[in-house]
């Protein structure tokens, strides 16, 4: 009777084992979350999510108005947000920032090279860019409105070359700006730049270049993961997914990035992560494109807990409970595997005695007693 229990238990391991590992190992599919309505979405540019995951904001392309849209969770626009005219002379990402007093910022890189509109105006090449910051409105805000807080910061590349960006990254906790070359050949080194710690308003600020080579080609967007243990590139087809220790990003692309195919979109643009940093979403220009939810596989998923701006109990209000919860299921579906598997070896003992065996195990050699 020992060996038979023990027997057992070892075989109700191995199918509890089997039936919870696929759910953080099999690779799981993106799903579209939403589709924008807004008409006036139809060339956005670069991709932001709310501290609480539930606003979208992206803007227009060059040519476009100098406005952000807040998207809500159903496609729709709750809420936008008009720059100061002249402030878009090409906007091609966005991003969030939240400061250690809680305030919520947004930031939109006005850094790309505007080609079409400076050659149609016999207009000499780019080599002085901007970044835009504003207040992020809270979460009541509908209708139209002046965005709050606005400041633009003057930008030059320290080599004060023409360039073009279309991916800007914002530092959680530390606020440092970085913005990543658009190349469109493959001979072409994608270098990674960096703006001074404390942007200034009334003088040029020079980007330095940290990284000489990042290996995506036509990149399209960028972002920081929720607490900054992960930075992620995206083109056309693919994102990548670099780890960040000790907030040294420069460090963190000479590693090998983890690749992670994205759906087939019309014109992919923006990328962010999601709130709780387990996922991308990906949006595209086009009008009415969905926003794309991305599940990132285990090699690319977060080591870091990331707590939502709505929980006010901390880890000791709810932690603890979800704890025991997943303790419980745990131990539930170990013993419904155990009931299971007793059902099944007695039907294949009563078989055997009957000289009959089950279709549902023939061809199994099951040697319990």
């Amino acid at each position: 009777m020992v060996v038979r229990s023990t027997a057992m238990l070892s075989v109700a391991a191995i199918v509890v084992s089997a039936v919870a590992a696929p759910a953080f190992d099999e690779p799981q599919l993106p799903t579209s979350v939403l589709t924008v309505a807004d008409p006036r979405i139809a060339e956005a540019s670069g991709l932001s999510l709310s501290g609480d995951g539930k606003r979208y904001y992206t803007s227009g392309d060059a040519r476009g108005d100098a406005e952000v849209y807040v998207i809500g969770e159903r496609g729709a626009t709750h809420l936008t947000l008009t720059l100061p005219p002249g402030s878009n002379e090409d906007w091609e990402d966005i991003a969030t920032f939240r400061s250690s007093d809680g305030r919520g910022y947004i930031y939109v890189a006005d850094m790309g090279d505007a080609y079409f509109i400076r050659r149609d105006k016999g207009l000499p090449a780019r080599t002085t860019f901007r970044i835009v910051r504003m207040d992020e409105p809270s979460a009541d805000k509908e209708g139209s409105q002046d965005a709050a807080g606005v400041v633009s910061y003057p930008v030059q590349y320290s080599d004060k070359a023409a360039r073009n960006s279309e991916s800007l990254l914002v530092q959680p906790g530390t606020g440092r700006v970085f913005t990543l070359d658009k190349t469109e050949k493959p001979e072409q080194r994608a270098s990674l730049w960096m703006a001074p710690a404390t942007l200034e308003e009334r003088r040029v600020n020079v980007m330095r270049r940290v990284v000489a080579h990042v290996p995506v080609l036509k990149a399209s967007g960028a972002a920081f993961s929720p607490t900054g243990d992960r930075i992620v590139v995206r083109n056309g087809e693919k994102a990548y997914v670099w780890r960040v220790k000790n907030d040294d990003v420069a460090a963190a692309f000479k590693g090998k990035p983890i690749e992670v195919d994205l759906p087939s979109q019309r014109q992919g643009e923006g990328i962010t992560f999601s709130a709780d940093g387990h996922a991308l979403l990906v949006n595209s220009e086009g009008p009415k494109q969905p926003i794309w939810r991305v599940p990132l596989p285990k090699a690319a998923d977060t080591e870091t807990p990331v707590v939502p701006l709505e929980s006010t109990g901390g880890a000791e209000s709810g932690g603890g409970s979800r704890d025991m919860l997943m303790i419980a299921i745990a131990a539930g579906s170990g013993l419904l595997a155990i009931g299971l598997i007793t059902v099944n070896v007695g039907r294949i003992r009563r078989a055997r005695r009957s000289g009959t065996v089950p279709s549902a195990v023939a061809g199994n050699d099951y040697r319990a007693g």
